[in-house]
């Protein structure tokens, strides 16, 4: 509405404060213009209806107009009347029930249970002007009960135009309009308070006078010809004057702070007692900020997902904290991240809250609360809403996604209408089809595994998304992330892929409509083990990116490659030169090399946990396979050093044979070297603080495609001892690495055979290079002895990793796709 509308005209100022905060609406584009009343004639004299004939003129008569709807206030109301009469017998309760054919069975079962049925009156019947007009007159004082969220100032307000004094309930509207000695305000929480404030207010006769002289003179400024007057000046101008002061100006912020430990208390109240299903909950949300949390099957936080408009963070109690911004000038919001501390703070005109990770415990505080932010409270408790007026199975909502508004967090019906209060803008992170953008990019391949090619993908989908002339979707091959992954990276492009199939499903007919009628052509791009090898449908633009490591390549896939392909892709030259020799047509490739979010590699983390007492740590990554050299790297390490060394060598394998052969071998040397294997999966976080534990890094390749770890090594600072062959060759300059001789021969172990690779017949006889161990085992010990030049080599190429970061890549590919589209 916002968007089309050249203003928003709102009722109440919680409302026009709601739609700032809440929303995110500019505040120049809110008018606030309240419906009118009528003031009625001062005399009290009034022609008496049937439902009043009941009263004597010495009855107090308490009057209470209420929808009906299911309300906890009316019925606590009725079981404390007892209480009440007892001090004021010649008390009658008036409540009329409006908008309804059947009166609430609760409230006529709470009348005959405190057994007051002769003191309390109700109807349902449709009452004519006149006759609210003599119900007004009649009453001694009214009484709101109604419910929070419901509507209620315009009967207070005939209510306060016919001088009756106000006893209501707290909620948004009756503390805009009953302020400054106007009415008694008095919560429901609490029976004894209950009983005690009505008896003292409706006992004083003085008290009751005031009350009803302000709010009969305050209500002036709401009558009909004050509100046709606003109007006139809004079509005629615009409007800047106000009806009424705004009551909140100086009352932006709850006065509370507190805890969430998620243990089923404080903040999320009875959650385990609710029985409420394990998942993933919205907890906060306003225009800069949605805060999810999953939650397990003991009713423990896992981890949380915290959303800006540009910034994405996640905090996982076992494994840290993780974050991707999308705009690194983003200052719509204060966030600060303590990776040492594991201490996460955001702070915004509308909240600051803490997260704090100790102990695989994560906690919230909030330390200021926007009263007009999450209009539902933060999971029931801001507001007050209780167990016993809400129907929890709508406030909890299990969602797949961690980021993404698909876990809807607190529901509500009312009025027979969901609301939600949770409303973060996409900004320009869209899932929409907007006319403006040029180019439309399909990415199909895998996204959510752990493998290179999904990770891969995943940079280069996170790098694109924000160009404005590209619409970028996915198409993966597995369509689902595993239910307990916990890679940030992964539910980040998970959360935005279940956003694009939302769009997909509502807007089908339209997309299909535009796509069929669009001039800009719809560029494949496919990057994925095994190589897809498809067709694509005519009028649509295919791009292959395929590394390859063994120079020779399948016949099936040259095929491909040279018949079906637009373009083909490689990250090096080397992978280029590959597919030259191979016999595809020089024109058609295109060298884009992989990248490294550099920044991440810059921030202040704990050590990686070793266990070694040795100072000096050499690093190697990369499966236990011929083609990664694990085998020369150990021959060459216990070569040159021994356990009386100041030395260890860490390797990260998480695929390929087992080591325990080469292990075996390697410790037969007496005093052998210290060795530490890790097999197990890391977080991208824990992958980067074990770079940055260590001095070293060692890649002594046969055969390799890209090396994206070698050049997240040297973003790292860690100069690499690398193979002088193949892809290193493109981005590791003399001054940074350490370069092994290799040679070059022809490749006949697994996975090569003769004219053979995977099985797959091949044009030319696969090749690689084989390290030589004297040059790798020298390297090694120049490292380890010259540490000047070591020093050097790793401010060289820590700055020479800056030319590879994803966001430079994005700028090539973009550019890429700009011309083969045009």
């Amino acid at each position: 509405m916002s968007n089309h509308g050249a203003y928003l005209i709102v009722l109440t100022w919680f409302d026009y404060h709601s739609l700032v905060h809440t929303c995110g609406v500019e505040e120049k584009k809110i008018l606030h213009i309240p419906y009118g009343i009528s003031i009625p004639k001062s005399s009290k004299d009034f022609k008496s209806i049937e439902i009043l004939s009941k009263y004597k003129d010495t009855d107090f008569v308490l009057l209470s107009i209420i929808s009906n709807h299911p309300n906890e206030d009316c019925k606590r109301l009725i079981l404390n009347l007892k209480s009440i009469i007892s001090k004021i017998p010649n008390l009658y309760l008036l409540i009329i029930v409006q908008e309804s054919l059947t009166i609430n069975s609760n409230l006529s079962q709470a009348v005959k249970n405190v057994q007051v049925e002769d003191k309390v009156t109700w109807t349902n019947k449709s009452m004519s002007t006149n006759e609210l007009n003599a119900l007004y007159k009649r009453a001694n004082a009214y009484i709101s009960v109604l419910d929070k969220t419901i509507l209620t100032f315009v009967t207070l307000l005939n209510a306060m135009s016919y001088g009756l004094p106000i006893i209501s309930t707290p909620n948004i509207f009756s503390h805009e309009i009953l302020t400054d000695d106007k009415s008694l305000i008095v919560s429901f929480d609490d029976d004894k308070i209950i009983t005690e404030s009505i008896i003292t207010f409706l006992t004083n006769q003085t008290r009751m006078k005031m009350f009803s002289k302000n709010g009969r003179e305050s209500v002036k400024n709401w009558t009909w010809d004050n509100i046709a007057k606003q109007y006139t000046i809004l079509f005629n101008n615009s409007l800047k004057h106000r009806l009424t002061d705004d009551p909140y100006k100086t009352e932006m912020y709850w006065n509370n702070t507190g805890t969430m430990s998620f243990d089923g208390q404080n903040v999320f109240l009875s959650l385990a007692n609710d029985k409420a299903k394990p998942g993933i909950y919205t907890i906060y949300s306003d225009s800069f900020l949605q805060l999810n949390g999953k939650f397990n099957s003991k009713y423990e936080i896992e981890f949380i997902g915290l959303k800006t408009l540009n910034q994405y963070i996640i905090l996982h109690r076992h494994e840290g904290i993780d974050e991707f911004n999308f705009n690194k000038e983003n200052f719509t919001c204060l966030i600060q991240i303590d990776y040492i501390k594991q201490r996460i703070f955001f702070a915004s005109g509308n909240i600051n809250l803490e997260i704090l990770r100790s102990n695989n415990e994560i906690k919230i505080y909030f330390s200021k609360i926007n009263k007009f932010t999450n209009a539902f409270g933060l999971i029931g408790s801001t507001i007050g809403f209780r167990k016993e007026n809400t129907n929890t199975s709508k406030w909890f909502i299990p969602g797949p996604d961690i980021f993404s508004h698909s876990c809807e967090g607190q529901r509500l019906s009312i009025s027979g209408m969901e609301h939600n209060a949770f409303i973060l803008p996409e900004n320009i992170l869209q899932c929409s089809e907007e006319k403006s953008r040029k180019i439309h990019l399909v990415m199909d391949g895998r996204f959510f595994e752990r493998s290179g090619f999904a990770s891969v993908n995943r940079k280069m989908f996170l790098s694109l998304i924000t160009y404005k002339n590209l619409l970028i979707s996915m198409k993966p091959i597995v369509r689902t992330a595993h239910p307990h992954e916990t890679a940030f990276e992964t539910l980040l492009v998970y959360s935005f892929f279940l956003r694009q199939d939302a769009y997909i499903e509502k807007y089908q007919k339209s997309i299909s409509k535009q796509l069929l009628f669009s001039k800009n052509k719809t560029v494949i791009f496919r990057n994925t083990w095994p190589p897809n090898l498809n067709d694509v449908s005519e009028g649509e633009i295919l791009v292959h990116q395929q590394p390859w490591e063994l120079h020779a390549i399948p016949i099936d896939w040259l095929r491909c490659f040279q018949n079906k392909t637009d373009e083909l892709w490689a990250p090096s030259e080397y992978g280029k030169s590959s597919y030259i020799a191979n016999g595809i047509d020089k024109n058609k490739i295109h060298v884009f090399p992989h990248g490294v979010f550099t920044e991440k590699f810059n921030l202040t983390l704990l050590s990686f946990p070793l266990n070694t007492k040795k100072t000096f740590k050499f690093l190697s990554i990369g499966g236990e396979v011929s083609r990664k050299g694990f085998d020369v790297l150990l021959q060459a390490y216990n070569a040159r050093f021994s356990s009386k060394d100041d030395v260890t060598l860490i390797i990260h394998s998480i695929y390929g044979d087992s080591s325990e052969d080469v292990l075996r071998k390697f410790k037969k040397k007496p005093l052998s070297p210290e060795v530490i294997i890790l097999h197990h999966q890391m977080t991208d976080m824990d992958m980067i603080r074990l770079y940055k534990s260590v001095d070293v890094y060692v890649a002594s390749y046969r055969g390799e495609g890209f090396g994206i770890s070698t050049l997240e090594a040297m973003a790292a600072g860690l100069p690499p001892i690398v193979t002088k062959y193949g892809p290193a060759l493109d981005f590791c300059p003399d001054e940074c690495a350490y370069y092994i001789d290799a040679k070059v021969t022809e490749c006949f172990r697994n996975p090569c055979g003769k004219m053979s690779v995977f099985g797959s017949k091949t044009a030319i006889q696969p090749i690689w290079a084989e390290p030589n161990i004297q040059s790798l085992s020298q390297n090694m010990y120049q490292a380890y002895t010259n540490r000047t030049e070591l020093k050097r080599k790793s401010q060289t190429c820590r700055k020479h990793a800056e030319y590879y970061t994803w966001d430079k890549v994005a700028d090539k590919i973009f550019k890429r796709l700009s011309q083969i589209t045009h």
